[in-house]
C-alpha cells in the first residue's frame, strides 16, 4: 500500500519529459527471462517425464480434456492402480490441454505458452495505455515478470513438473493487464478465465463489483458482469452442472475427504511449513479432526469476508481521491489470494505461482507506471 500513495505524486520532471516506450518491445523484454527458461523446463519434463507418478492433477486434467473432446462427460471418476478421484477442475483449466493433443506436444508445454502468451500481452497492453517511459530501470524491472517461474525451476523444480498452474496464471495475468490497463473488455475475459480455471476468485469480485458499480458509469457493470455471466452459463452450468446436477455435490465431498485425509495425517508436501497456517491451525483449533477442519474453513471464510468488507471502506473512506479503482482492486486481489492460501486447511505449493506472478507485475507498475507526474500505480 506504500506505493498507492508515494506513486501517485508528481514525478520528477525528467520523468514527464520521457519518452513513452514501445509497447512491443516492452512485451518482448516481458517475455525474453521466461523463454530463456526452456532448456531448465525441458530437463524438468525429461527427469519426471511420467507426472502421474507423483501426483494425479496432470493425469485429471488430460482426462478431463480427451473425454471432453471426444464426445463423453469430462467430470467422472478418473482410475488409477490403487484409487480413483472425483474431477474437481474448471472447464478453462482442463480445456487448454487439448492443444497437446493438436500439437502433438507433452501438455506441460501448452501451459507454459500460455502463460508467456499471457505475459506479452499483458505487459503490452499495460505499456500501451500507461505511459510506461523509456529508462534502463524500467526495462530491467521487467524481470521481475519471470522471477516466481525462476523460482520454482531453482528452488522447486518438482511444482512445475506436475501441475499446469501455469494455466490459471494465464488467465489471472489477464485479468491484472485488464486492471492495470483499465480495458474493462480484458477484465471481462480475465474475470471468466480466472473464475473457469480456479474459483478462488470469486472472493476477491464482490470488491471490485462494488467499486465499479460505485465509481465508474453504471453500463460498464452491466456489461461485463453480463458477459461474465454469459460464460460461466455457457462453460460451465448449462453444459456440465445443468446435465449433472450432482458433480458440484460430489466435488464438493470429494475434496472434503482429501481435505481431512491430509489434516488427520498431515504430510510435508501439502503442510510445508511457512507455506500456511494449516499446520498450526491442526494444533490449535479444539475437537476432533472433523470439527477443528470445520473451525478453520470458518476461520477462512470469516478473513474473506473482512477483507472484502474492509478493502470497501479503505478505498471509500481513504483512498478515492488517491488511486483509481483498478489499482487499488488488483491490490486488493494480491492480498485476498495470499490470504485464502494462508488460512487454507489444504494447500498445494504450485497455487502460489499465481500470486507470486501478480506480485510481479504489480512490483514493476509500481518502478514503472507514470502518467505525466500523476500515475495510478500499485
Amino acid at each position: 500500500m506504500y506505493y498507492l500513495k508515494t506513486l501517485t505524486e508528481p514525478e520528477a520532471e525528467s520523468v514527464v519529459l520521457s519518452r513513452p516506450a514501445r509497447p512491443w518491445l516492452v512485451a518482448a523484454l516481458a517475455m525474453l527471462p521466461s523463454l530463456l527458461a526452456y532448456e531448465e523446463l525441458r530437463k524438468m519434463w525429461v527427469r519426471w517425464s511420467d507426472p502421474g507418478r507423483v501426483s494425479d492433477v496432470i493425469p485429471q486434467l488430460q482426462a478431463q480434456s480427451d473425454w471432453f473432446f471426444s464426445g463423453q462427460f469430462p467430470y467422472q471418476w478418473v482410475r488409477f492402480e490403487s484409487y480413483q478421484a472425483f474431477p474437481v477442475y474448471m472447464p478453462l483449466h482442463w480445456m487448454p490441454a487439448r492443444f497437446s493433443r493438436l500439437l502433438q506436444l507433452d501438455v506441460r508445454w501448452v501451459g507454459f505458452l500460455l502463460l508467456l502468451g499471457a505475459m506479452g500481452l499483458a505487459a503490452y497492453c499495460i505499456a500501451k495505455s500507461a505511459r510506461i517511459t523509456v529508462s534502463t530501470r524500467n526495462y530491467f524491472a521487467l524481470i521481475l515478470w519471470s522471477v516466481p517461474l525462476w523460482s520454482f525451476i531453482v528452488w522447486n523444480p518438482l511444482e512445475m513438473a506436475v501441475s499446469l498452474e501455469t494455466i490459471v496464471a494465464a488467465w489471472y495475468l489477464v485479468l491484472a493487464a485488464g486492471l492495470l490497463a483499465k480495458n474493462h473488455w480484458l477484465i471481462g475475459i480475465g474475470l471468466a478465465g480466472c473464475l473457469l480455471s480456479r474459483y478462488t476468485g470469486v472472493f476477491w469480485a464482490p470488491t471490485f463489483a462494488y467499486l465499479l458499480w460505485r465509481y465508474q458509469p453504471k453500463k460498464y457493470s452491466f456489461y461485463l458482469w453480463g458477459g461474465v455471466a454469459a460464460a460461466v452459463l455457457g462453460l460451465y452450468i448449462v453444459p456440465f452442472l445443468m446435465k449433472e446436477p450432482g458433480i458440484l455435490e460430489q466435488g464438493v465431498l470429494y475434496h472434503n475427504m482429501c481435505a481431512l485425509g491430509g489434516w488427520t495425517r498431515p504430510d510435508q508436501y501439502t503442510y510445508e511449513h511457512g507455506l500456511t497456517m494449516a499446520i498450526h491451525l491442526r494444533e490449535w483449533l479444539p475437537g476432533v479432526p472433523e470439527h477443528s477442519l470445520f473451525l478453520a474453513r470458518a476461520l477462512q471464510g470469516a478473513i474473506m469476508l473482512l477483507l472484502s468488507a474492509g478493502s470497501i471502506w479503505l478505498y471509500v473512506k481513504k483512498w478515492h481521491q488517491r488511486t483509481d479503482i483498478y489499482a487499488f482492486s488488483l491490490a486488493s486481489l494480491q492480498l485476498a489470494l495470499m490470504l485464502f492460501y494462508i488460512f487454507s486447511p489444504m494447500v498445494f505449493q504450485y497455487y502460489m505461482l499465481v500470486p507470486l506472478v501478480l506480485g510481479g507485475v504489480m512490483c514493476w507498475y509500481a518502478l514503472s507506471a507514470s502518467d505525466s507526474g500523476k500515475a495510478a500505480a500499485i
